[in-house]
């Protein structure tokens, strides 16, 4: 509860600042990502033009893939985003004459695929564009939407919460619901 207050308590400082300069508004924002990335804590923030999701996970500076023990064709590592009827995040899946990998968890990013998915009744289809960027900021995976149409798409309609999904890392989370935290520009 304590942790929660002083997220809030930060969320609302940095906020204010924010307000003072509409040409400050990327660079503060980084800054409330950055400051809320360090909290360990699940949470979310979308403004008029961007949306980040910030999703804490329990690992050590080395992580392997592609393991032995994992059939082919299998998911092997997944952080995903669902809103309404789109997915969107990490996966890794792990495809036949794939060698074993141990490495940083940055290395595995580059070797997974960061993907938005649209689902209806027949299932899922990826939507091709760079729309979706998932990096790593220690203890975080970051996952951010930064194509303007896929956006629009998202949070034309200002959803109020998301349901996240996470397998194959570590993390005390592996489904949870959370409100969208939402800031005007």
């Amino acid at each position: 509860m304590i942790k929660l207050i002083i997220l809030s308590m930060l969320c609302s400082t940095l906020f204010l600042s924010s307000c003072t300069s509409s040409d400050k508004h990327s660079t503060q924002d980084e800054k409330i990502i950055r400051a809320l990335a360090n909290t360990n804590t699940m949470t979310s923030l979308v403004t008029n033009n961007s949306a980040k999701f910030i999703i804490p996970i329990e690992h050590t500076d080395l992580i392997t893939w592609n393991k032995k023990t994992t059939e082919d064709n299998h998911l092997e590592y997944d952080c995903q985003i669902r809103i309404n009827n789109y997915d969107f995040g990490f996966s890794k899946f792990k495809y036949p004459g794939d060698e074993e990998r141990t490495s940083s968890i940055i290395k595995l990013l580059e070797d997974g695929q960061a993907s938005v998915w649209k689902r209806d009744q027949d299932g899922a289809e990826v939507i091709r564009s760079n729309n979706v960027q998932v990096t790593y900021q220690k203890p975080n995976i970051i996952i951010d939407i930064t194509d303007p149409k896929t956006y629009k798409n998202i949070f034309m309609n200002k959803p109020k919460k998301y349901e996240l999904s996470i397998s194959g890392f570590k993390s005390k989370i592996k489904s949870k619901s959370a409100i969208i935290t939402y800031k005007q520009q």
